[in-house]
């Protein structure tokens, strides 16, 4: 893999905790009666971003990245990145209702383009680029988690878009 892939690689990573981070934003304007909940979740993806740019400040890609399988996690990250900026740019204009809200929230975390983290736990390093991911990992599971919690106590409808 080129070392211009593996930085790429990275911004798109950045880009997508910050594009989710917007998202959940809108969410939170659009819906006062769940303000502190998408907040909460906003800050913690712009955190993840944040993590990512610092982890990869202090590292060399090359060595870092020299074994994550590359194709498949670009197509995948630039997929969801088109994806989550055309729903702002849909959403700032229209916000959809909670409940749509909270299931494509749902839908993102769970997505494929929230597993691009797992590619590079699988490549076997111990260095603190795997740890940061592991971290992210764990968190996207747990945002799913809140939100799934979140939802049955309010009383929203699940939604398999999926399936």
């Amino acid at each position: 893999m080129s070392s211009k892939d593996k930085q790429w690689l990275i911004e798109e990573a950045i880009q997508l905790e910050t594009n989710i981070s917007d998202l959940y934003a809108i969410f939170s304007n659009a819906h006062k009666e769940h303000t502190e909940f998408w907040s909460q979740l906003s800050r913690e993806e712009k955190g993840h971003a944040l993590l990512i740019k610092n982890a990869t400040a202090r590292c060399d890609l090359g060595e870092l990245l020299s074994n994550v399988v590359i194709p498949e996690n670009l197509t995948r990250l630039e997929r969801c990145n088109h994806h989550i900026k055309a729903l702002l740019k849909q959403f700032q204009e229209s916000p959809p209702s909670p409940e749509d809200a909270f299931n494509i929230a749902l839908e993102l975390e769970q997505s494929a383009g929230e597993i691009h983290y797992q590619k590079f736990m699988n490549t076997g390093d111990d260095s603190s680029l795997d740890k940061v991911f592991q971290k992210l990992d764990q968190e996207d599971k747990a945002h799913s988690e809140q939100l799934h919690a979140y939802m049955l106590k309010c009383g929203i409808s699940i939604v398999d878009y999926l399936e």
